[in-house]
């Protein structure tokens, strides 16, 4: 729909992404879902729902529509932004390399402020959010 009529211009796709996808994860989400979706399936899947049926306003494909509910559930639900920074702690020197038991928490080896933490979790999970999202319209 309106994302095939400017698959030519990944910028416009990109504008298009970000503003439904803050729609659908901002405005859209309840605080039940987001406080549960990490720990609770039901949660998790309520939110996606909610998050893909804000999708139609750019999309009525439905591979576009499944990859984009698939890579977001997976993504909340698995809390994989904070894996992801796990695994990235990990990629540094044996003598500065957090213990892994020590990041479950944050993402984040000990001593690192839970404001910080929170900050960067939350960017990385958007930046995997539109991400995933823009190609899925770009590309699917």
């Amino acid at each position: 729909m309106v994302a095939r009529l400017f698959a030519h211009d990944p910028g416009v796709v990109l504008v298009l992404a970000l503003v439904v996808h803050g729609i659908g994860d901002f405005v859209a989400q309840t605080p039940w879902m987001a406080r549960r979706k990490p720990e609770s399936w039901p949660a998790a899947v309520a939110h996606v729902a909610v998050y893909t049926v804000v999708f139609l306003l750019i999309t009525l494909s439905p591979l576009q529509l499944a990859a984009i509910a698939g890579t977001h559930l997976l993504i909340d639900r698995f809390v994989l932004a904070k894996q992801l920074i796990r695994l990235r702690n990990q990629c540094v020197s044996r003598a500065r390399r957090p213990v892994w038991a020590a990041t479950a928490d944050t993402g984040f080896a000990d001593g690192t402020d839970a404001v910080t933490a929170a900050l960067l979790v939350t960017a990385v999970d958007q930046v995997l959010h539109v991400g995933m999202n823009s190609v899925a319209l770009v590309w699917l």
